[in-house]
């Protein structure tokens, strides 16, 4: 039996540039999201900071400094303590 799909995000405004820069400022909750994936490359740098990042049903460490690369349509969740 298939479970729910994975949501696939988009660019906003129709962007034909497929990178997207955004910030995630450090905070005292838990940064968490559920699992999704996108139409474009995401690079995280982590500058501070600890935590996961599952990324294709393997755990990474997030211990930074630390840079982690996700490409298209790859499934991802990010669980990071401030």
């Amino acid at each position: 039996m298939a479970g729910p799909a994975i949501p696939l995000h988009q660019l906003p405004g129709g962007s034909s540039v497929p990178t997207r820069v955004e910030r995630i400022l450090p905070t005292v909750q838990d940064v968490r999201n559920d699992v999704h994936r996108h139409a474009y490359h995401e690079v995280f740098l982590f500058r501070n900071g600890s935590g996961s990042h599952m990324i294709d049903l393997h755990s990474w460490p997030v211990s930074a400094p630390a840079v982690h690369v996700v490409a298209p349509g790859q499934v991802h969740r990010l669980e990071r303590s401030a």
